[in-house]
């Protein structure tokens, strides 16, 4: 997720740099889309904001996962101790 960020910001970056009324291709498959500058950069943005968004659930389930191996660990040593 953070390489997709990444590269779709040094994209962006770039787009930013051309003139607004140059046309530029972007690879659909085995084609390519004519688009505007302002659509492509509009779309890397957009990119960006669900990868951090997508960063963000993944660090809550990540937080999440954590908590419960600690409380099932916990949960596991109190029942070998319990044992006779």
């Amino acid at each position: 997720m953070a390489q997709k960020e990444r590269v779709a910001a040094l994209t962006k970056k770039q787009l930013e740099e051309l003139e607004p009324t140059r046309n530029v291709y972007r690879s659909v498959g085995r084609m390519y889309l004519k688009s505007s500058v302002k659509a492509e950069i509009e779309r890397h943005t957009n990119e960006i904001e669900k990868a951090k968004e997508k960063m963000a659930a993944i660090d809550k389930q990540k937080e999440y996962l954590e908590k419960s191996l600690s409380e099932s660990e916990r949960n596991l040593r109190e029942m070998v101790q319990s044992r006779p």
